[in-house]
């Protein structure tokens, strides 16, 4: 039907149902935990943060939706799970991040490369 059928239809305009973001946002909070445990040692801290930002963003919104009743009622532990986890996330990525700051200022990341760079053969680099 057309929208103007639908609109003087005896049996009104069919709804689709609503998307269910919550498969994506677990898939977006899984890619977002290994870039935030390994922050410290391959920087990845910051992309790690922004994906959890997001994943916590649209989890919240999900909680609304359920909440506001556009969700059915039992999708309402998984987001508010979701949103948790995606809030724990970003926790941590605030204290790596902090941890990877004092790191790299008090000159931890230079040694270990200067060590690496030993290992391999080369000489140490002039800082």
């Amino acid at each position: 039907m057309s929208g103007v059928d639908d609109l003087f239809s005896p049996e009104g305009a069919v709804e689709p149902p609503p998307p269910d973001r919550l498969r994506r946002i677990e898939r977006l909070l899984a890619v977002a935990l290994p870039l935030n445990v390994l922050g410290v040692f391959c920087f990845t801290g910051v992309p790690g943060a922004l994906l959890a930002l997001v994943g916590w963003q649209l989890a919240d919104e999900e909680v609304a939706r359920v909440e506001s009743g556009a969700l059915a009622p039992e999708k309402g532990p998984r987001a508010r799970r979701m949103r948790g986890f995606a809030f724990g996330q970003l926790g941590f990525a605030l204290l790596s991040l902090a941890l990877q700051a004092s790191l790299f200022g008090m000159g931890f990341y230079d040694g270990l490369l200067a060590f690496f760079l030993t290992l391999a053969g080369f000489g140490a680099p002039e800082v």
